[in-house]
């Protein structure tokens, strides 16, 4: 069910583009002051879960994204969706995971099909005012389809860096991630 290469890339290894959580359109530069939602982790225009973290104080209660947010379904068609939380779990703790010299892992499944996802980095955290590219070669941080009810300014994704450690991640929504997309059912 997952795609054979990132949103933005044609090739497996490529990189492929890199997406705020919620945006369509790639860009390189990430902070809360270009987010399409929010200007910070309390003041949400869209996927507020709650009140108090709404720009205008009315939640819209919503943590998984619209179709329209939906970086795979917009950039590649209906017929593609990001993951959810969920799948990337699945990944995560059902398949077989081997990193490959030159930056990435091969993912074996119980079925025997695999994928290969590269150590894209990530734009992350810098001094609190913007995000800058991280961890190239290194690490595989990918958006899900889900943001946070708890923690209203993030969503969750898949996290692995070399050397087999793999985690749900959590982080800002504005932050700059990889979209690996599944089959839409």
């Amino acid at each position: 069910l997952w795609a054979t290469c990132n949103v933005g890339a044609s090739k497996p290894e490529e990189l492929g583009d890199y997406f705020a959580c919620g945006e369509t359109t790639a860009k390189s530069v990430f902070s809360w002051s270009n987010y399409r939602y929010g200007s910070d982790d309390w003041r949400l225009s869209k996927y507020a879960p709650n009140d108090w973290a709404a720009v205008d104080g009315l939640s819209d209660g919503k943590t998984l994204l619209d179709a329209s947010d939906d970086a795979a379904f917009v950039n590649w068609g209906s017929t593609w969706r990001m993951p959810t939380k969920s799948q990337q779990d699945e990944l995560r703790e059902c398949c077989t995971w081997v990193w490959v010299d030159g930056g990435g892992f091969q993912i074996v499944g119980p079925n025997g099909n695999s994928i290969f996802l590269p150590a894209a980095g990530s734009y992350g955290l810098n001094n609190g005012v913007s995000a800058v590219l991280k961890g190239v070669g290194v690490e595989c941080v990918y958006w899900s389809s889900e943001n946070l009810d708890v923690k209203p300014g993030s969503a969750s994704g898949l996290g692995v860096i070399q050397g087999d450690v793999k985690f749900s991640y959590i982080g800002r929504r504005y932050f700059g991630r990889s979209v690996r997309a599944v089959l839409a059912r």
